[in-house]
């Protein structure tokens, strides 16, 4: 059941990662309230879904910041009062990286 939470949790990141990098193609995005909203929760998802991602996992896979992911969305949804948007726009233009790193993770998981 790990290796299927797992999966599961991996399709989340992926799914909400690319989402977020669909819409937000310009930092200027952050100064729509509405599109700011949105991102920021699925951030927070991201963030939720790699807490989710088990601690085997996440040690075979060092080169992915889990602990800054999962930080980043216990600030969003601690606080939410204090998120600084530049900081928020620097983790969206990573969201590539994460995705491909993650992709790779499910390939391997799914194995030969």
């Amino acid at each position: 059941m790990p290796a299927e939470a797992d999966r599961a949790a991996l399709s989340d990141i992926v799914e909400y990662a690319d989402r977020i990098t669909r819409h937000a193609t310009d930092p200027a995005v952050l100064d729509d309230e509405l599109a700011q909203a949105g991102i920021l929760r699925w951030l927070g998802v991201v963030g939720e879904a790699a807490s989710r991602v088990s601690p085997e996992l996440r040690d075979r896979h060092p080169d992915v910041p889990w602990r800054q992911i999962i930080a980043m969305r216990n600030i969003l949804v601690h606080v939410y009062d204090q998120v600084d948007v530049r900081l928020v726009w620097a983790a969206v233009e990573r969201l590539p990286d994460l995705i491909a790193k993650v992709k790779a993770i499910v390939d391997e998981l799914s194995g030969p």
